[in-house]
């Protein structure tokens, strides 16, 4: 997890990935969609959950992958996030019956544009930086 928002009522977990910087090597070989990245996405988000419950965080949890890359879009995003989604815990809490907690409310996929735009996580605004200036 890259980092961790916690505002009144959630945790935020926040995965960013970025292909579009300038100078990266080969970002039109970037595959965000693939099995295997996806697979490493999520293993963050278990990992961080274990981190947070052993520090007495126990808020629902959303977990947001910041996605940009030369051949992102909207479309591209929602396909990553249904995709993700079935890696993540959703199907085993759809087997729990009663009043158990749930381990994750809900994923979503955004750029950085779409993150700034969300009613929710544009309270927490992002701007890109031009690392070439430093």
């Amino acid at each position: 997890m890259d980092f961790v928002i916690e505002n009144e009522s959630h945790l935020l977990l926040v995965e960013y990935k970025n292909a579009n910087i300038p100078g990266a090597a080969h970002p039109e070989r970037f595959a965000p969609s693939g099995d295997n990245k996806l697979e490493k996405v999520a293993r963050k988000f278990y990992d961080s959950s274990h981190w947070l419950y052993l520090m007495g965080k126990d808020k629902p949890k959303k977990y947001i992958y910041i996605l940009e890359y030369p051949l992102g879009n909207s479309t591209s995003r929602l396909m990553i996030r249904n995709k993700l989604q079935k890696c993540l815990p959703f199907a085993l809490q759809t087997q729990i019956t009663g009043t158990g907690r749930k381990l994750i409310d809900e994923v979503k996929v955004v750029d950085i544009s779409e993150w700034n735009s969300d009613e929710e996580l544009g309270r927490y605004p992002l701007q890109p930086v031009d690392i070439s200036d430093t």
